[in-house]
């Protein structure tokens, strides 16, 4: 019994030129090496099989609402920290409680500060019902 032809990839019909760095183009043949493909085979592999992380768009530009914003974030931190610490069924230290009650006002205060900011921006959005 003969042996089955092989089959030909399709022809590649469109180029697409990419300029990079010395060291980007080095990092990306380093890794084409590791995947055991040659430079454009690896680099049609990502952009098909990558996955791409969308970054949500900016709707304004306030810096101060960012800023406090990212302080919230760092602040949700810690309370998930104090709240892990909490659920491993570690005590309830004085320090603990003082930091967990500075952490809660410290958001109440930057929570009540955005809405102002926001309220400031966009108008207050609040719907009243009879």
């Amino acid at each position: 019994m003969a042996r089955p032809k092989k089959q030909n990839p399709p022809e590649k019909e469109h180029f697409i030129g990419l300029r990079v760095t010395n060291d980007l183009y080095e990092v990306m043949c380093k890794e084409a090496e590791r995947a055991g493909m040659n430079l454009s085979e690896y680099l049609r592999y990502i952009a098909v099989h990558h996955r791409i992380v969308y970054r949500a768009p900016i709707i304004h530009n306030n810096k101060p609402l960012i800023i406090y914003l990212a302080k919230m974030n760092k602040l949700g931190n810690n309370m998930n920290q104090i709240a892990h610490h909490l659920n491993a069924g570690l005590p309830l230290t004085e320090s603990l409680a003082k930091e967990l009650h500075s952490t809660l006002q410290a958001l109440d205060l930057m929570i009540i500060h955005c809405n102002q900011t926001l309220e400031a921006e966009y108008g207050n959005n609040k719907t009243h019902r009879d």
